[in-house]
């Protein structure tokens, strides 16, 4: 049960309190995360890192236009340029 509450996207600290453990290290014995999981982890940072991109992007152009000379920020951000299942492969490797 505890594995399908972290594949369903619970968090670590509310898998905790559900089980009634005393801390988290607890808990990690008895969720083990699969492939799947995993993945899809990778896909919704990859999700929100372009939403955040997005939104400095047009924070620095909002400064831009309103008369900055220069931004404020400057973006050096990039999408990741390796496929998401070499970064599963590669979380095997490193082990638990």
């Amino acid at each position: 049960m505890l594995t399908r509450l972290g594949e369903a996207g619970a968090d670590a600290f509310t898998i905790m309190r559900i089980a009634g453990h005393s801390s988290v290290t607890v808990s990690q014995r008895y969720v083990d995360p699969t492939p799947e999981g995993m993945e899809r982890a990778f896909e919704r940072l990859v999700d929100l890192n372009a939403v955040k991109f997005k939104q400095a992007k047009a924070e620095v152009k909002a400064e831009a236009a309103g008369g900055s000379r220069a931004p404020a920020k400057v973006i050096t951000a990039q999408k990741p340029r390796f496929t998401k299942s070499s970064q599963v492969v590669e979380l095997q490797r490193q082990g638990p």
